[in-house]
């Protein structure tokens, strides 16, 4: 394939469930940077991805976990692409149909190991909170190896953290490394979302914990 001289080609990919594909279009319209695809195109995406691999492909949330999602991670394992998930907002739409204009990165996290075949189901929670490093955090959902949270302070992947569990009155302490971080603009503040491997954790408290408040 030969560039025609001052062509300007996408620089990130979004491939979503059908259920949002067509809003993201609407919404993206305006950039030129950005292409849309929906699911059911994966494969006419792979073949454009892999013609000429853009820097970023952000993947809808429900796209990660079929079968479509993990191949399109697995061919681009060798290509030198930032392979994304599309953060969802508390009405669990992507933030990005909301916040059009932010970079994608900002409404993206990047995606973990072994997509489309996590080993411990994550348990979605509602209105828990955490202490990371003493400071009060929200608990997005939590598994027996790890957790999602959102709070006002930076952590840097790697980190190593002190993660405190609250239930009612108890209180239960873990050791947790940040695998991943990104930062939220809101309208009048600024959080980060992050990702934690728990270093080894009591998997049986747990998994009591997220039996008894985990969201089906």
């Amino acid at each position: 394939m030969h560039d025609t001289p001052g062509t300007t080609y996408p620089s990130a990919f979004i491939v979503a469930g059908a259920a949002h594909a067509e809003a993201l279009r609407r919404r993206l319209s305006h950039d030129a940077n950005v292409v849309v695809f929906c699911e059911s195109e994966s494969l006419a995406a792979l073949r454009a991805i892999l013609a000429r691999p853009p820097k970023v492909l952000a993947l809808d949330a429900s796209v990660v976990r079929t079968a479509r999602g993990a191949l399109l991670v697995s061919r681009l394992k060798e290509q030198a692409v930032d392979v994304r998930v599309l953060i969802n907002g508390p009405d669990s739409l992507p933030l990005i149909l909301s916040q059009p204009d932010a970079p994608l990165h900002t409404v993206s996290q990047p995606i973990e190991d072994g997509c489309g075949t996590r080993g411990a189901r994550r348990f979605p929670m509602t209105n828990k909170e955490v202490v990371i490093d003493g400071e009060r955090s929200e608990l997005v959902n939590l598994s027996v190896t790890g957790a999602q949270v959102v709070l006002p302070a930076r952590l840097q992947p790697r980190q190593s953290i002190r993660f405190v569990l609250i239930d009612g009155s108890a209180e239960v302490r873990f050791r947790a490394q940040v695998a991943w971080s990104s930062i939220e603009l809101l309208a009048s503040a600024v959080r980060y979302r992050v990702g934690l491997s728990f270093t080894d954790p009591d998997k049986k408290i747990l998994e009591v914990f997220c039996n008894r408040h985990g969201q089906a």
